[in-house]
């Protein structure tokens, strides 16, 4: 983890990133390049037979390769020689990178598809061992480069001696590489039996964070500069919101400067009295709607229905896999003899029977024409997409607590299955439990959407 961080890794990101940069500047190929600078032998053997092995594509600028739907892949290269010990101190091994990389333009998930390693640690002993060490530290800095981060504490006020201290207190939140996401290894050493035995021990860990930054860069044209390359930076990077415009900007303490009144221009009238009661009698509508616990629809979607044409990753949507195991959907959801989460299953409570709904992707009878918000809504506040709202037999009561990252991975998950036409009987059961409106009062009561946040102050 980041918390026990290799010494040379951060500084030979930012020199392996610059060098990659410089290549991009010069309109000239990236391996090509570092050849022309680097005097090293036996360095300049390792970085041409690791290109060789992994097939590196030449290339003068970001190459912007189109994968499927929304997946732009890139290809990147990084090399370094671990120095360490105190000053001046002595080298280890040498590595090389080639890292492949698929990343979804849409969500910003980057996905590691293949690394190759070359390795130059002399005269190896144990050569197994030592590619078992290798694989070890291509897990380790993946992960730190797409997903670990060390959070603090806000610094204290201006003037404070206290430092700002770790938020993280317990390994169960601190996100790490999942198995789905390991990357092909492919491990290259280069034969030096006649030379001196090097430390094998984390060398290969430290190019390993440039050569995915320069894949991204050449598969997207962004440069990013301080990992972790997280979704949520890679989608902010490729998707910027729009800067305002600059006639709304106003700089801070500047009052507006007062434009006089066109010549000739009419001044505005005053409402007549119909359009005032039209808008009072809007308004109280309004009021005895929300009283009611009356909520308003949300538009339909149109839904692929299929994990192929799913705009979400293959990764998202085995999290959101992993989500409905863990919550049991398919329990509920799925009639005695019926077809699995198609809906239909009849729940014995005190009030009467409910049954559950058909969540397959089907338009007319399931959740086809949800979009995620009307799906963020139902799990949350108990609403449903016609605006119903809806028993607590549905626990949305815990389902509030998930973040938007498991929700939406759930979502995405539920659309990719296959569409399944089943109608369901309806729940019916005696007043005033029948009536739908009078929820709102019960979850006015009883009911907290507010999603789960750890606090950083306990553990576990």
């Amino acid at each position: 983890s980041w918390l026990r961080g290799v010494s040379a890794l951060p500084s030979s990101f930012a020199h392996e990133s610059y060098i990659d940069e410089l290549a991009a500047a010069a309109g000239e190929d990236p391996v090509a390049f570092r050849l022309r600078y680097l005097h090293d032998t036996r360095a300049a053997e390792l970085v041409r037979a690791t290109a060789e092995r992994a097939g590196w594509q030449v290339r003068t600028a970001p190459r912007l390769q189109k994968g499927e739907g929304d997946i732009v892949r890139g290809q990147g290269f990084a090399y370094a020689r671990y120095v360490h010990s105190k000053w001046p101190g002595y080298g280890a091994a040498w590595a090389a990178w080639v890292a492949d990389v698929d990343v979804n333009r849409r969500t910003g998930e980057v996905h590691v598809r293949r690394v190759v390693v070359g390795h130059d640690a002399g005269l190896m002993v144990n050569p197994a061992g030592v590619e078992h060490q290798v694989h070890g530290n291509v897990l380790q800095t993946t992960s730190r480069a797409l997903k670990e981060e060390v959070r603090f504490e806000n610094p204290p006020a201006s003037g404070g001696t206290q430092l700002p201290a770790v938020q993280q207190r317990e390994w169960g939140s601190y996100p790490i590489l999942s198995f789905r996401d390991v990357p092909v290894i492919e491990f290259m050493h280069m034969p030096r039996p006649g030379e001196p035995s090097l430390g094998a021990g984390e060398s290969s860990s430290v190019p390993g964070t440039a050569a995915i930054a320069n894949a991204i860069f050449d598969a997207t044209g962004m440069r990013f500069r301080q990992p972790p390359f997280t979704p949520e930076v890679v989608r902010a990077a490729l998707n910027p919101l729009p800067a305002p415009g600059e006639t709304t900007a106003q700089a801070d303490g500047v009052p507006p400067v007062p434009q006089p009144w066109p010549a000739g221009a009419r001044a505005p009238r005053g409402l007549g009295w119909a359009p005032r009661a039209l808008a009072l009698g809007a308004g109280a509508l309004g009021l005895v709607a929300a009283l009611a616990g009356w909520r308003p629809v949300i538009a339909p979607v149109v839904s692929s229905g299929t994990a192929s044409a799913s705009p979400y990753s293959a990764a998202t949507l085995e999290r959101g896999r992993q989500l409905a195991a863990a919550g049991d959907c398919v329990v509920c959801h799925t009639a005695p003899g019926g077809t699995p989460n198609a809906g239909g299953r009849g729940l014995e409570t005190p009030f009467g029977t409910v049954y559950t709904t058909n969540l397959t992707p089907d338009a007319d009878t399931g959740i086809g024409a949800w979009s995620f918000a009307a799906f963020q809504r139902a799990m949350r506040e108990g609403i449903s997409r016609d605006g119903r709202h809806l028993y607590p037999a549905f626990p949305y009561t815990a389902f509030a607590k998930m973040d938007d990252d498991d929700l939406t991975a759930l979502y995405g998950y539920l659309m990719a299955q296959p569409a399944v036409r089943a109608e369901v009987p309806q729940t019916a059961l005696a007043f005033p439990f029948g009536a739908r409106p009078l929820m709102a009062g019960w979850n006015a009561l009883f009911h907290d959407a507010t999603p789960y946040r750890a606090d950083p102050t306990q553990s576990l």
